[in-house]
């Protein structure tokens, strides 16, 4: 396939580094990036200690420096539930000279102690927002754990993560997000990461035309699904959100074809191999290595679907090979960029 003509950016991934360094640095994740054709990543807040001060971001931005990895590096920061720390976190989004790219807020359990698990808090979250007129981006992890069924989390069969922790889980928890920002008329993009159901991309386009909005899938969530668990190795796969039915699988990587979805992001998140094989079983995948992979099959399929609808027409092949390398430019490149202007290629 031919190469694409512009940069590719991932707009969630996990560097690790620090008192992470055990699991990966700065460095060789940026490296790991750059050899599947990435050029800008955004790094997630979730870093130990977690990047929800301007000191903590500060020493993540020297860190990033001393390992060379300046060029192409963004942070998403962490928000809490104290309206000075958000004001705080909007500063640094609002100013054009710093690479805080938006605000990250986990509307769920997930790696770290970011949570902000209760409703009220979640409200308050978006009505600061609204009150200071923030405009920038929140990325909001969507997983309500009230709807959680922890008792069907079995171990020894790893497939049952996805039992514990519904699609239901994610798409009450987008819900509750839209309404929150229709209720105090905010002008923040919402972004729903690392979409894993149906509802909620379906929820994403609903609402396209009342605020602004986009989602973003992972190379996992769309390649994989909870039947590719089964043994004792599948805790390698697991995730949150998690994998879902195979049957739901296919109809996301239908919606990604259709473009009912607007970027591919790895939420490449590293752990030691006894990290995930032994309790607590972390959550997280190493997605960058299956990158490259799935967007050229993913190219492939959508110069195929193409070229079946021009069968017949002269030149079907070129406009076909054309029409595939446009979209994954779009979703890999132009889609992020339209509402991150702050990267610099």
């Amino acid at each position: 396939m031919e190469l694409q003509r512009v940069p590719k950016g991932d707009a969630h991934i996990h560097l690790r580094g620090g008192k992470e360094s055990y699991k990966a640095t700065i460095s060789s994740g940026m490296q790991l990036a750059r050899m599947n054709g990435i050029s800008f990543v955004f790094d997630m807040p979730n870093t130990n200690p977690p990047l929800t001060t301007v000191k903590a971001i500060d020493d993540r931005l020297k860190l990033a420096a001393s390992e060379g990895c300046s060029n192409g590096y963004y942070i998403w920061a962490g928000v809490t539930a104290d309206p000075n720390q958000i004001a705080e976190m909007v500063g640094l989004v609002e100013d054009p000279s710093y690479p805080v790219i938006g605000l990250k807020m986990y509307a769920g359990p997930s790696t770290g102690n970011l949570a902000i698990k209760g409703e009220k808090e979640q409200r308050d979250v978006h009505k600061e927002l609204a009150k200071l007129g923030y405009t920038g981006p929140i990325a909001v992890h969507c997983e309500k754990e009230s709807l959680f069924r922890m008792e069907l989390w079995d171990p020894d069969r790893p497939q049952t993560w996805a039992d514990a922790r519904p699609e239901t889980a994610e798409v009450e928890s987008i819900k509750d997000q839209v309404r929150f920002i229709l209720e105090f008329e905010s002008d923040a993009h919402l972004h729903i990461p690392h979409v894993s159901t149906t509802q909620g991309i379906e929820l994403r386009n609903k609402y396209s035309d009342r605020l602004s909005m986009s989602c973003g899938i992972t190379p996992h969530h769309a390649a994989w699904s909870a039947e590719d668990m089964q043994g004792h190795s599948g805790l390698l796969k697991k995730c949150n959100p998690p994998l879902r039915k195979e049957a739901t699988r296919r109809k996301l990587y239908n919606l990604l074809l259709d473009g009912k979805i607007d970027w591919i992001e790895t939420d490449h998140a590293p752990h030691t191999v006894d990290e995930k094989l032994n309790p607590p079983y972390a959550s997280g995948i190493r997605s960058l290595e299956i990158y490259a992979e799935f967007v050229y099959n993913l190219q492939r399929a959508l110069m195929q679907r193409r070229l079946s609808q021009l069968v017949s027409a002269a030149g079907a092949v070129e406009q076909a090979r054309l029409y595939a390398l446009r979209r994954i430019e779009e979703l890999t490149y132009y889609s992020i960029k339209s509402v991150f202007p702050k990267v610099k290629e």
